[in-house]
């Protein structure tokens, strides 16, 4: 696994990686560590096979923002070799826009890994409804 976690300023879209920033590590719903992000708002990790992974990113100030993902039905030919997942994920001050308390309860993405064509899948219909969730919350918070 590895990243960039990023500040996104609502006003003017204006984006700065943000360093020190931490991404706890959940597997199977519990707590296994905290990694932080380096001085250019990167993180790197590796993670062992057949587990349900949540990664859990930023802290207050920040609207922490989680995806999942399901580890759980690999190929032997990809634990052998390994797999890499690149996660970005732009977080913004809570204060910003309150409706956005949501996120810190779903995941903002959903993940697993499909062993026929030995790649990640995203469900797309989840990244819609809360892509749906975050255009309606930026609505309410214009009015």
């Amino acid at each position: 696994m590895k990243g960039r976690v990023s500040k996104i300023n609502l006003s003017d879209s204006t984006e700065h990686l943000l360093n020190d920033t931490p991404i706890e590590i959940w597997v199977d719903d519990s707590l296994s560590s905290t990694i932080y992000t380096d001085e250019k708002g990167r993180y790197k990790f590796s993670l062992p096979f057949f587990h349900n992974y949540e990664l859990k990113y930023g802290r207050e100030p920040f609207v922490q923002k989680s995806v999942e993902i399901d580890a759980t039905d690999f190929s032997q030919t990809t634990m052998t070799r390994g797999f890499r997942l690149e996660i970005d994920i732009t977080l913004f001050e809570d204060f910003e826009v309150p409706e956005f308390g949501f996120l810190s309860r779903e995941p903002v993405a959903i993940a697993s890994y499909n062993k026929v064509e030995d790649t990640v899948i995203w469900n797309a219909e989840h990244t819609e409804t809360i892509n749906q969730k975050i255009r309606e919350a930026i609505k309410q918070n214009l009015k």
